[in-house]
């Protein structure tokens, strides 16, 4: 089962979501639980967060808002999955210096839940790619990838601190991959979005420590298409 909790003050809105989820359980045979609270407050003194895979937070809470909720959170939880719900898309960089998974803009629909469920879910489905490595394929989980850099004609697959080294080309290795939240912003890189800290001028700053140059071709590219991701609008 999935444990997924949700705090907004609109009531409407909880039916609505509460509607979509069991839509979503229905068509992809899955079990979903969801609790629900009006209060931030209430929430934190009632529960662990421990006790959940996801969390939907409403931005515009009260006194305690969803953002500061999802700071509070991580404070003692880095795993669980953050979806932020609101009626504004100002909040779509604090959403994603807590490391949420999603940012859905109001009004709810389904479409937009079933992309965050489904991007929260990656651990239970992830998809997996072989790549040849000293004449053996060995399987690696498309989503656990930072980045892919070319060096001496050696692609350099980097999944936290570890490094893969195959000959297997970037093209290829993006065909196979196909997820649009693989970014390629040069001839040499391939990054995964999620992996991402910032953008600034012309570098990309990875979550693992390391900084990516930004060629001027991929320039326009590469902030159009960060700032739709940031926004869960990801083509």
């Amino acid at each position: 089962m999935i444990r997924a909790a949700f705090i907004d003050d609109d009531v409407n809105d909880i039916k609505k979501l509460q509607k979509q989820i069991k839509k979503y359980e229905k068509l992809h045979a899955l079990e979903i639980s969801l609790d629900c609270f009006t209060c931030a407050e209430h929430f934190l003194s009632m529960v662990k967060t421990q006790d959940y895979d996801i969390l939907f937070l409403d931005v515009y809470l009260g006194a305690l808002s969803g953002v500061e909720l999802a700071y509070t959170i991580r404070e003692t939880n880095a795993t669980v999955k953050i979806v932020f719900l609101t009626s504004s898309k100002d909040h779509a960089i604090d959403s994603y210096e807590v490391s949420a998974s999603h940012y859905i803009v109001k009004p709810i629909e389904y479409s937009n839940v079933s992309k965050a469920l489904s991007r929260c879910l990656e651990k239970w489905n992830g998809k997996k790619i072989q790549v040849r490595v000293e004449k053996v394929d060995i399987p690696i989980t498309v989503s656990q990838i930072d980045f892919i850099e070319v060096f001496d004609k050696v692609c350099h697959i980097h999944i936290g601190n570890n490094t893969i080294k195959t000959y297997t080309a970037l093209k290829k290795l993006q065909q196979e991959i196909n997820d649009p939240v693989f970014l390629r912003c040069s001839r040499s890189y391939l990054v995964n979005m999620n992996a991402i800290e910032k953008v600034e001028k012309d570098c990309i700053y990875m979550r693992s420590g390391d900084t990516i140059q930004i060629s001027k071709n991929y320039k326009k590219y590469i902030y159009r298409t960060f700032m739709n991701f940031l926004l869960g609008k990801s083509d």
